[in-house]
Protein backbone atom coordinates (compact mmCIF):
# COMPACT_ATOMS: atom_id res chain seq x y z
CA UNK A 1 0.00 0.00 0.00
CA UNK A 2 1.21 3.49 -1.18
CA UNK A 3 1.14 6.62 1.07
CA UNK A 4 -0.69 9.16 -0.82
CA UNK A 5 1.68 12.00 0.76
CA UNK A 6 4.75 10.39 -1.06
CA UNK A 7 4.73 11.26 -4.91
CA UNK A 8 5.44 8.18 -6.91
CA UNK A 9 9.17 7.58 -7.48
CA UNK A 10 8.87 7.76 -11.11
CA UNK A 11 7.15 10.93 -10.99
CA UNK A 12 10.32 12.70 -12.52
CA UNK A 13 9.52 10.56 -16.23
CA UNK A 14 6.93 13.75 -16.62
CA UNK A 15 9.00 16.87 -16.73
CA UNK A 16 11.94 14.50 -18.12
CA UNK A 17 9.69 13.43 -20.84
CA UNK A 18 8.73 16.98 -21.63
CA UNK A 19 12.32 18.08 -21.47
CA UNK A 20 13.26 15.29 -23.52
CA UNK A 21 10.08 16.64 -26.29
CA UNK A 22 11.34 19.83 -26.13
CA UNK A 23 14.71 19.17 -26.54
CA UNK A 24 14.48 16.52 -29.62
CA UNK A 25 12.04 19.10 -31.49
CA UNK A 26 15.18 21.25 -31.23
CA UNK A 27 17.12 19.19 -32.55
CA UNK A 28 15.23 18.00 -35.50
CA UNK A 29 14.34 21.94 -36.17
CA UNK A 30 18.30 22.75 -36.26
CA UNK A 31 18.40 19.33 -38.55
CA UNK A 32 15.67 20.80 -41.07
CA UNK A 33 17.47 24.32 -40.74
CA UNK A 34 21.26 22.40 -41.68
CA UNK A 35 19.72 21.07 -44.30
CA UNK A 36 18.40 24.16 -45.68
CA UNK A 37 20.95 26.40 -45.03
CA UNK A 38 23.29 23.58 -46.89
CA UNK A 39 21.22 24.15 -49.97
CA UNK A 40 21.04 27.77 -49.98
CA UNK A 41 24.88 27.72 -49.96
CA UNK A 42 24.93 25.08 -52.77
CA UNK A 43 22.14 27.02 -54.70
CA UNK A 44 24.97 29.97 -54.76
CA UNK A 45 27.34 28.12 -57.09
CA UNK A 46 24.20 26.58 -59.21
CA UNK A 47 25.11 27.12 -62.99
CA UNK A 48 22.28 29.22 -65.03
CA UNK A 49 20.49 29.15 -68.35
CA UNK A 50 18.30 30.53 -70.55
CA UNK A 51 14.37 29.71 -69.68
CA UNK A 52 10.79 31.40 -70.60
CA UNK A 53 7.96 31.52 -68.39
CA UNK A 54 5.00 29.43 -69.78
CA UNK A 55 2.91 30.80 -67.12
CA UNK A 56 1.74 33.23 -64.29
CA UNK A 57 -1.44 33.28 -61.77
CA UNK A 58 -2.17 34.56 -58.57
CA UNK A 59 -4.51 31.80 -56.62
CA UNK A 60 -5.62 32.01 -52.92
CA UNK A 61 -4.91 29.47 -49.93
CA UNK A 62 -6.06 29.06 -46.94
CA UNK A 63 -3.47 28.39 -44.48
CA UNK A 64 -3.36 26.66 -40.99
CA UNK A 65 -4.84 29.32 -38.70
CA UNK A 66 -8.00 29.45 -41.77
CA UNK A 67 -6.74 32.91 -43.07
CA UNK A 68 -7.03 33.36 -47.06
CA UNK A 69 -3.48 34.01 -48.48
CA UNK A 70 -2.34 35.03 -52.04
CA UNK A 71 0.02 32.83 -53.88
CA UNK A 72 1.81 34.08 -56.81
CA UNK A 73 2.65 30.82 -58.81
CA UNK A 74 5.37 31.07 -62.05
CA UNK A 75 5.83 28.23 -64.72
CA UNK A 76 8.69 27.85 -67.22
CA UNK A 77 10.64 25.85 -69.29
CA UNK A 78 14.41 25.68 -69.35
CA UNK A 79 16.97 23.31 -71.77
CA UNK A 80 19.82 21.59 -69.67
CA UNK A 81 22.27 19.31 -71.84
CA UNK A 82 19.39 19.04 -74.52
CA UNK A 83 17.02 17.71 -72.03
CA UNK A 84 13.92 20.28 -71.86
CA UNK A 85 12.66 20.64 -67.98
CA UNK A 86 9.29 22.54 -67.07
CA UNK A 87 8.66 23.64 -63.26
CA UNK A 88 5.91 25.82 -61.37
CA UNK A 89 7.58 27.49 -58.17
CA UNK A 90 4.92 29.19 -56.07
CA UNK A 91 5.43 31.84 -53.32
CA UNK A 92 3.74 34.52 -51.34
CA UNK A 93 2.65 37.71 -52.38
CA UNK A 94 -0.18 39.25 -54.72
CA UNK A 95 1.50 40.50 -57.78
CA UNK A 96 3.58 38.82 -60.58
CA UNK A 97 7.23 39.41 -61.33
CA UNK A 98 6.96 37.74 -64.65
CA UNK A 99 4.67 37.63 -67.66
CA UNK A 100 4.11 34.69 -69.54
CA UNK A 101 6.70 34.38 -72.74
CA UNK A 102 9.19 36.85 -70.89
CA UNK A 103 12.72 35.11 -71.12
CA UNK A 104 14.08 34.51 -67.61
CA UNK A 105 17.45 33.14 -66.07
CA UNK A 106 16.90 29.52 -64.52
CA UNK A 107 19.56 28.45 -62.06
CA UNK A 108 19.32 24.47 -61.77
CA UNK A 109 20.92 22.25 -59.78
CA UNK A 110 23.65 20.38 -61.76
CA UNK A 111 23.04 17.25 -60.19
CA UNK A 112 19.44 17.25 -60.61
CA UNK A 113 17.99 19.53 -63.41
CA UNK A 114 14.81 19.22 -62.48
CA UNK A 115 15.47 21.36 -59.10
CA UNK A 116 15.45 24.73 -60.39
CA UNK A 117 15.00 28.27 -59.00
CA UNK A 118 13.99 31.76 -60.75
CA UNK A 119 16.51 33.46 -58.02
CA UNK A 120 19.49 32.16 -56.00
CA UNK A 121 17.64 33.66 -52.66
CA UNK A 122 16.56 31.31 -50.73
CA UNK A 123 13.01 31.06 -49.61
CA UNK A 124 13.50 30.30 -45.88
CA UNK A 125 15.29 32.80 -43.39
CA UNK A 126 18.60 31.58 -42.31
CA UNK A 127 18.62 32.16 -38.99
CA UNK A 128 15.05 31.00 -38.07
CA UNK A 129 15.74 27.64 -37.43
CA UNK A 130 18.81 28.35 -35.41
CA UNK A 131 16.73 31.14 -33.15
CA UNK A 132 13.97 28.01 -32.80
CA UNK A 133 16.49 25.64 -31.86
CA UNK A 134 18.01 27.91 -29.14
CA UNK A 135 14.47 28.55 -27.93
CA UNK A 136 13.27 24.99 -27.51
CA UNK A 137 16.75 24.24 -25.60
CA UNK A 138 16.27 26.92 -23.10
CA UNK A 139 12.31 25.67 -22.70
CA UNK A 140 13.39 22.07 -21.94
CA UNK A 141 15.87 23.40 -18.80
CA UNK A 142 13.21 24.16 -16.38
CA UNK A 143 11.66 20.53 -17.07
CA UNK A 144 15.46 18.82 -17.42
CA UNK A 145 15.99 21.47 -13.90
CA UNK A 146 12.10 19.70 -12.11
CA UNK A 147 12.87 15.96 -13.36
CA UNK A 148 16.43 16.15 -11.31
CA UNK A 149 14.58 17.69 -8.43
CA UNK A 150 12.01 15.07 -8.49
CA UNK A 151 14.27 11.89 -8.79
CA UNK A 152 16.31 13.40 -5.87
CA UNK A 153 13.48 13.08 -3.89
CA UNK A 154 12.02 10.08 -5.10
CA UNK A 155 15.23 8.83 -3.87
CA UNK A 156 15.43 10.49 -0.38
CA UNK A 157 11.82 9.13 0.47
CA UNK A 158 12.86 5.49 -0.95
Amino acid sequence: MTDASKPSRWMFLLPAGLGALALGLGLMLGAIGGILDRRAAAMQSWPSTAGTVTATGVTQVRDSDDVWRDRVSTSFRYTVNGRSHALTVSEGGSRTRYTPQQSVTVYYDPANPDDAALTRASSTPSGLFAVLRAVLALVSAPFWWMAVRWFRRARAAA
